[in-house]
Parts: structure tokens; C-alpha cells; sequence
């Protein structure tokens, strides 16, 4: 107990002085782009190895499995990997297999590209922890980022794939984005939209609309109370095409968004 809550009083100044260090280092972490395997003598303060982490997207799964030895009687919270967002937020932690287990495994999914930081850790002093980390799945996660929309021209959409991203100058008449999503049919895919600048007094004036020929049949909605998240659910029985139209009418306003699509749920 003195081990896991001396962990949880460090881990946060630790996390944060890393990151810190990691923008202007000429040696950043290395890249957790494959099996990665290392050492680390443990001490009460706690010993800790870093690696980034890109995860690209679309609502793909992967998921970090770390094995480590020897074994260790009391293994519990002082062996193990935590994952890092920005500014050090705690976006997970390795989760042990079974009871008897010296394996860890964390499910990462993530709708835009995102990098991570992830940190091995050893509170034990003097003991020597010999690891292997590795990320499965990873080169099949890899999302195929759409063209970005040139001209606002619809007679040429860009075609949306998994990700998109763009930026659109706002107009008191509208100014548009446009983009044709192939849906296979008989299978629900959700997009997602998030666009900044984030403020309140823009947010009906920007989003994005779904078009199956003329007809307009699904708009982004806010998730929630933020609103700078807009989400659409699509299910059509057979496959069929969408047209997906970004629009911004809020002059001087530059917005900035990007779009995923996944078949993962989109939620609060």
C-alpha cells in the first residue's frame, strides 16, 4: 500500500516534467511503432521508461500487451505501464491477464490521430525488471486519410475514406467542403466532426450535413454540451452514396475540422 500510494503522489509530477521534456529534447522517447524491450532497476521513487505512442485513428483497435520478468511476490501496482494524453492526462494503464499473470494488456481506440506517451514503471528497489512492450494490431489500424476538399466544388468531391481534415473561411452566405463517402450498406457507421476554434457563439452557424442525392437525410449533432463534437449515425440497408457537406457561415471565422469515420460507437 506505501508503494502504490508513494506511485500516485510522483507519477503525476513525473508524467508532466516528461512530457515537458519530450517537446524540446533533441532525443525524444522512441517511437512504440514495434516490439520494444528494455531493463529497469526499480527504486522507491519509482524508475521509468518512456516511449510515444501514435495511435492513427478511425476508431481502430490496438491494443499494448506488456510481459515482464521475473516474477515478483507483490507485483500489484508496482510493476506495470501507464498511457498519457496531453498535458498528462492519464488515458489508461495496463491491466494484468490474470491473477497469476506476468502480462499486461491495454485496449487503445482512438477516432483521430493521436499520440500518446507511454510509461513503464518499477517501484521496487534494487529489483531489476526486464520487459517487452509491444503494440498489436497496429498495422492493420492503419486509417487511409482522405484528400482534403479543394475549391468547395461539389462537382468534385474529395472521397472520405476514414479520416479527413480541412479548414473552411466562413461567408454571411455559406462557404463548403464536400466529400462522397462510398456506405457498403447493411452495417452502421458512425461520423464524427470536430472543429475549432471551440466557442459557444459560432456553433450554429458550423457543422456538417449528409446528402443521399438531392435529399438531405442526417445533420451533425452536438454530443451533448459540447459542441464543437458533431456526430451522425449511418445505416441504409444497401450500399449506397453519401454526400457529406462541411459548411461554415460565420464570416472572419476560419474553422478548422476534421472528420472520422468508424464503426465504433460514437458517444458522450
Amino acid at each position: 500500500m506505501k508503494i502504490v500510494n508513494r506511485m500516485m503522489a510522483v507519477v503525476g509530477v513525473v508524467v508532466v516534467f516528461a512530457l515537458t521534456v519530450t517537446t524540446v529534447a533533441a532525443d525524444a522517447p522512441p517511437s512504440l511503432d514495434r516490439t520494444r524491450t528494455g531493463s529497469i532497476v526499480g527504486n522507491s521513487g519509482g524508475a521509468f521508461e518512456y516511449y510515444t505512442f501514435k495511435h492513427p485513428g478511425a476508431g481502430k483497435l490496438v491494443k499494448l500487451r506488456m510481459t515482464f520478468s521475473p516474477w515478483h511476490p507483490n507485483k500489484e501496482g508496482g510493476i506495470g505501464f501507464n498511457l498519457y494524453a496531453e498535458q498528462g492526462k492519464l488515458a489508461g494503464q495496463g491491466v494484468k491477464v490474470d491473477s497469476s499473470s506476468t502480462e499486461l494488456a491495454l485496449a487503445v481506440a482512438a477516432d483521430f490521430p493521436t499520440q500518446y506517451l507511454v510509461q513503464v514503471h518499477n517501484y521496487y528497489p534494487g529489483f531489476r525488471l526486464g520487459y517487452s512492450l509491444r503494440p498489436e494490431g497496429l498495422a492493420e489500424a492503419q486509417a487511409e486519410v482522405g484528400p482534403p476538399a479543394t475549391d468547395g466544388a461539389a462537382q468534385r468531391p474529395a472521397r472520405l475514406v476514414h479520416l479527413a481534415m480541412g479548414d473552411v473561411p466562413g461567408q454571411r452566405h455559406g462557404s463548403f467542403d464536400f466529400y462522397e463517402l462510398r456506405h457498403p450498406g447493411d452495417e452502421n457507421i458512425w461520423i464524427k466532426m470536430v472543429y475549432y476554434p471551440n466557442h459557444w457563439i459560432i456553433a450554429d452557424g458550423v457543422g456538417f450535413n449528409v446528402y443521399r442525392g438531392p435529399e438531405r437525410v442526417a445533420e451533425g449533432q452536438a454530443l451533448g454540451l459540447d459542441r464543437h463534437i458533431r456526430w451522425v449515425k449511418l445505416a441504409p440497408a444497401e450500399p449506397t452514396t453519401f454526400l457529406i457537406q462541411v459548411y461554415n457561415y460565420i464570416p472572419e471565422i476560419l474553422l478548422d475540422y476534421r472528420l472520422a469515420v468508424t464503426e465504433q460507437q460514437v458517444g458522450p
